[in-house]
């Protein structure tokens, strides 16, 4: 079992400020390993090469509503949790009432992210 500052995170966002945001909140916030992909093919290739314990990636990844696609490919494949980032509230819920991913409506703050990660690390390590 691993505690959440040990979980391996990528994120999957194609606006490299708000990775870069991200990635410094996740540091700031004391998790240890965090990667980022610029986009989905990017994403593909740090997923086959490292398995994250955990995926966050952005609902428009590529500037297309592919996010949702690529997170379920990425659930059913790799067995692996997915947090989504949405910009509208209307998305995020759509996606959540799938009840395959945790959403998180843009603009977030470091709390939000925290709870999220820990809740979606909680519930996988339970399964385990």
């Amino acid at each position: 079992m691993y505690t959440a500052i040990d979980a391996q995170i990528l994120v999957a966002e194609c606006e490299r400020i708000i990775a870069l945001d991200l990635c410094i909140m996740l540091a700031r916030l004391g998790y240890k390993s965090v990667e980022s992909a610029y986009s989905v093919e990017e994403a593909f290739q740090k997923l086959n090469q490292r398995k994250p314990d955990v995926l966050i990636i952005d609902e428009m990844i590529d500037g297309v509503s592919g996010g949702n696609e690529f997170g379920r490919a990425v659930m059913e494949k790799y067995k692996i949790p997915v947090m989504l980032l949405s910009d509208t509230v209307h998305m995020g819920h759509r996606a959540a009432r799938s009840g395959k991913f945790r959403v998180v409506t843009k603009p977030f703050g470091e709390r939000e992210i925290d709870r999220s990660l820990r809740s979606i690390l909680l519930k996988k390590t339970a399964c385990s």
